[in-house]
């Protein structure tokens, strides 16, 4: 479960829960700047990888919810010397009782200050950032969460059921749809799936693995005849690829527009026919071009 959705849930149970960021990393360390987990009495979500590092986070964080404090504060980690890690880098994790974090887009009401020669928080009105003021006076700018990138997986069969379970355990927007009632446990069922690829925003990527061929062709021909997209990756064969091609085509398809069609939808390379080894090759691309697209390339 996302971090964001499990945060919602603790808080309308009014369940404590304390949040760990990591707000800076030097040298090598198991996970960047930003990383960030949950931690509450019965249970945990999220990583900030690296054993000893998240053992000590995590007692830390426990015994926080003990003392019922409501004060966040800054620990700094020397992986090498300290926790007998082989990264050899330096963290500074921040741990904030829940109520005072804020996830997704909301407006950020927190910075970090010196008090009384402790490393603690303040609450004041920001720039949805974090600065957090270190003991020698420096300081490190924690940028405002970004929007995760948005997902549509179109389809809810044996492998969208694989991808979705790979894809539900990362900091993605996923949108799971299947216009098949009985798949309503799994999916969000949608009896017109056309219009849910219309109403997406234009960076959003699209993965098609429906159970039906006339039902991909038009989301395909919905989603190529968008103004902007970003990936339109189908599940099938270069068969299945060049009849697509042709009934694009005859609908007036341009072939810019058509060009933009991956398929078969997949990381080259990885091969296997199971459903979880195909889903591994697609998550693999949206993770590619996820990363490319980040960089700017």
């Amino acid at each position: 479960m996302k971090l964001a959705l499990k945060a919602e849930e603790l808080l309308a149970d009014k369940n404590p829960a304390i949040v760990i960021t990591l707000v800076a990393v030097q040298g090598s360390a198991p996970r960047n700047a930003g990383a960030k987990m949950l931690i509450w009495n019965d249970g945990q979500a999220g990583t900030i990888g690296g054993g000893e590092l998240e053992f000590r986070l995590q007692k830390l964080a426990k015994e926080m919810l003990e003392t019922s404090t409501i004060r966040p504060v800054l620990q700094e980690f020397p992986l090498g010397p300290l926790l007998g890690q082989c990264c050899g880098g330096f963290v500074t994790a921040m741990l904030e009782p829940l109520a005072t974090h804020c996830f997704g887009d909301e407006e950020m009401s927190v910075q970090t200050c010196l008090a009384s020669g402790e490393k603690t928080l303040i609450a004041v009105n920001d720039d949805n950032s974090k600065i957090i003021i270190t003991a020698d006076k420096k300081y490190i700018i924690e940028p405002p969460c970004q929007k995760p990138p948005s997902i549509y997986l179109f389809g809810a069969g044996h492998i969208g059921a694989a991808l979705a379970k790979i894809l539900l355990d990362m900091d993605i927007d996923l949108n799971w749809i299947d216009n098949r009632q009985k798949m309503a446990d799994l999916v969000q069922v949608c009896k017109d799936p056309i219009q849910q690829a219309k109403q997406a925003p234009d960076d959003a990527l699209f993965v098609i693995v429906t159970h039906c061929h006339d039902l991909d062709y038009d989301l395909c021909r919905c989603i190529l005849g968008k103004s902007q997209i970003r990936f339109c990756g189908l599940i099938g064969s270069k068969t299945k690829r060049a009849r697509f091609v042709q009934r694009l085509q005859k609908d007036g398809m341009s072939e810019k527009q058509i060009g933009q069609l991956t398929c078969p939808v997949g990381l080259n390379g990885i091969g296997g026919k199971h459903p979880t080894e195909i889903a591994v090759a697609i998550a693999a691309q949206l993770l590619q071009e996820m990363k490319e697209s980040k960089n700017g390339n």
